[in-house]
């Protein structure tokens, strides 16, 4: 197996001009459209699933005491740094 893209035969839900396919090289699963040229590789019917896509998630955000605690700990890394440029 050569590390190319191959078609899965999985048709996008969301895009019926797409296809699922995968990256062999890293592992990276991803959706194309069907026009371009990509390898195909055969598999019996259960030996391979298309695993689902992940979602992304919100990122919390920081509140007074948060950024305090950051604020804390880099001027403390800045303190440190210049106390080591001075030795």
């Amino acid at each position: 197996m050569q590390p190319y893209a191959y078609w899965s035969g999985t048709e996008s839900d969301a895009i019926s001009t797409d296809a699922w396919n995968l990256y062999t090289q890293d592992g990276l699963q991803f959706v194309y459209g069907k026009t371009h040229v990509l390898s195909v590789w055969a598999v019996r019917s259960g030996q391979a699933a298309v695993s689902p896509v992940a979602t992304a998630q919100p990122v919390p955000a920081l509140d007074g005491f948060g950024l305090a605690a950051l604020g804390l700990l880099l001027a403390g890394l800045v303190s440190r740094s210049r106390r080591m440029q001075h030795k």
